[in-house]
């Protein structure tokens, strides 16, 4: 019988990490073990889970200093060793109540593939859902699939594969290492090195919910993470050079577009 393991990154946002634990425990499949792993949060976040910890239903895995996102990323890939499947959670996100059991059971019907990703609904601070979801589902084919590098170059260039709405065969991520230079753009990075190991998949169906808010990290991209995301994007398309001019097609429209916009404005400002 496969096991599971969910894994919850936390960090100071109690209230959130009550609502992402009460969604793992509705699940329509139980996960085998869930830890909240807490990167040095004041001790009210403890306290406001302790009764799931009494219970038994979590673990909890605290650390007494904040040692920075990267180092809990990876204490989470080393955690899935003794499991079948790694789900890794942030503690502001929500699970629809399949959200477990769909992304199984497409990982048992397509053996190649290591990673599955899915669509999800966008929540506000509050929780309250948007009027939109992370990607548009029009634009998307029901299952899709990306088996090497190249096909990820492509999906950056067109979308992203959120890193929160990805479950994982634990064989593919048990010995992952991250890169702290690569900063907040590491998830994304990670991804598309993954795909040397095999397929990912995507699911356009929302299983999850993604809150969105101003206290999260990749509320604002950093002009220097875009750089860093165009810099190995670009060291990827040398190595496969069959994506390289679908890439520089897109820096381009990157720096043309605010001009553009910039030409727009002046052209109706002087109309009026």
């Amino acid at each position: 019988m496969s096991s599971m393991k969910v894994c919850v990154l936390s960090y100071n946002r109690g209230d959130y990490l009550k609502e992402a634990i009460s969604s793992i425990l509705s699940q329509t499949y139980r996960p085998s073990l869930i830890e909240i792993l807490d990167n040095g949060s004041d001790p009210s976040v403890f306290d406001a889970i302790r009764p799931w910890v009494d219970r038994g239903d979590v673990a909890w895995l605290g650390s007494e200093k904040n040692n920075g996102v990267h180092w809990n990323l990876e204490r989470a890939f080393s955690r899935g060793a003794d499991s079948d499947y790694l789900y890794i959670m942030h503690d502001d996100d929500r699970l629809l109540p399949c959200f477990l059991e769909k992304q199984k059971k497409f990982l048992d019907r397509h053996s190649t593939v290591v990673a599955v990703a899915c669509n999800s609904f966008l929540i506000n601070k509050e929780g309250k859902r948007l009027e939109r979801l992370l990607h548009l589902s029009w634009r998307r084919k029901s299952e899709e699939f990306f088996k090497d590098v190249p096909s990820m170059v492509w999906l950056y260039v067109w979308n992203l594969m959120i890193f929160p709405s990805v479950l994982y065969r634990s064989s593919a991520v048990k010995d992952s290492k991250i890169n702290s230079s690569f900063g907040q753009v590491i998830d994304v990075i990670f991804l598309t090195e993954l795909a040397r190991k095999g397929t990912l998949g995507y699911q356009n169906m929302p299983l999850m919910e993604y809150r969105v808010h101003s206290d999260q990290d990749s509320s604002c991209l950093k002009e220097k993470d875009q750089a860093t995301l165009d810099s190995y994007y670009s060291k990827v398309c040398k190595e496969f050079s069959c994506r390289y001019m679908m890439l520089v097609g897109m820096l381009v429209r990157k720096i043309i577009r605010p001009v553009w916009k910039k030409i727009l404005f002046n052209a109706r400002f002087l109309k009026s």
